[in-house]
């Protein structure tokens, strides 16, 4: 038995989880373009002229005014390879439902922006499992750069900062145990503490994902380059079906332990690569392929994610890679 899981959000976001069918045995991100280390080095080699180097705090003290986060992306077509770079920075402490932040704008008065409180239900499996997520807010702003670090677009989101700061590197890692347990039984079926494992950890990611599309949700330069990564469905869609479903299947048994070294000069850390799928609809939008590890801060502004490998379902030829470049500690007191 291959046990792959699955969550499905419903129009709104009802969550569901469900034992499906076994991954491709063929490993889609075989291609050079994922797994040539100097290709990215290349496309991102002035992103040291923005941020450099990786503060990672053992103490694990919290969120901190100014931690930062370089991200780069690099697409690649068949006519064309595109880079951008994207920093994130923490402008707020933990806010609570009620609670407000005012950032200042080029032009014009501050722009004010309302916490809320996050809440995800996750059903379980076979009614098994099912628990609810909740966070607190976090102020960040996001800056879309092109490859010279020349800024492109600045805007600011609120983010589930429980959702950021937990990851899903541990609860992967526990999932990933229980579904090699489960295939090497046959047909037997998951335990219920199985079952429960394999809910918990695709809550942590269900929450991990969310909280990162909420920071480039609102970064319409990004859009593009999303669409381009992904087969996303278009308004068209929406207006064929108003019950669209959105689904994702994380392949726990699939999942590889590999080191992550930060930078030469630091040690090296387990990770986990673990293929996910995206579907809309019951039609493939995304294939994918995410490293994380233990979100110590500075790496909780990804969640602990520190690489995405994306593959076009209808058109292969478009690739996405996503990197994080750098990370570092803020200089504000731990909140």
């Amino acid at each position: 038995m291959r046990l792959v899981v699955s969550f499905f959000i419903p129009a709104i976001s009802c969550l569901l989880l469900s034992p499906l069918f076994a991954f491709a045995e063929h490993d889609p991100f075989s291609d050079p373009f994922y797994n040539d280390p100097r290709i990215p080095q290349q496309a991102f080699a002035n992103s040291t002229r923005i941020l450099t180097g990786f503060d990672l705090d053992r103490e694990n003290s919290g969120w901190r005014v100014g931690d930062r986060a370089l991200f780069g992306i690099l697409l690649k077509t068949k006519r064309h390879l595109d880079v951008w770079l994207v920093l994130v920075e923490v402008r707020s402490g933990v806010l609570k439902s009620g609670q407000s932040i005012s950032v200042p704008r080029r032009i014009g008065p501050d722009k004010k922006f309302d916490a809320r409180e996050w809440e995800i239900g996750m059903k379980g499996i076979d009614g098994v499992g099912g628990h609810e997520l909740k966070s607190d807010s976090i102020c960040l702003s996001i800056q879309l750069l092109d490859p010279s670090g020349k800024e492109l677009n600045q805007s600011y989101a609120m983010a589930p900062e429980a959702f950021l700061r937990k990851g899903f590197f541990s609860t992967t890692k526990s999932a990933n145990r229980v579904a090699v347990s489960v295939e090497s039984r046959g047909s037997a079926q998951p335990t219920d503490e199985e079952k429960e494992t394999i809910s918990k950890s695709m809550g942590q990611i269900v929450g991990s994902l969310l909280a990162l599309f909420e920071i480039v949700a609102d970064q319409r330069d990004l859009k593009p380059i999303l669409k381009k990564g992904m087969d996303f469905p278009s308004f068209l869609d929406f207006l064929k079906d108003w019950s669209p479903t959105l689904s994702m299947h994380a392949h726990f048994s699939d999942a590889v332990t590999v080191p992550w070294s930060p930078s030469p000069r630091q040690s090296s850390r387990d990770s986990l690569l673990l293929p996910v799928d995206v579907e809309f609809n019951d039609s493939t939008s995304g294939i994918s392929r995410i490293q994380v590890v233990d979100p110590t801060p500075p790496l909780d502004l990804s969640a602990g994610i520190v690489s995405v490998d994306l593959i076009h379902p209808k058109k292969p030829e478009n690739k996405t890679l996503v990197r994080l470049l750098a990370a570092k500690r803020g200089t504000g007191t731990p909140r």
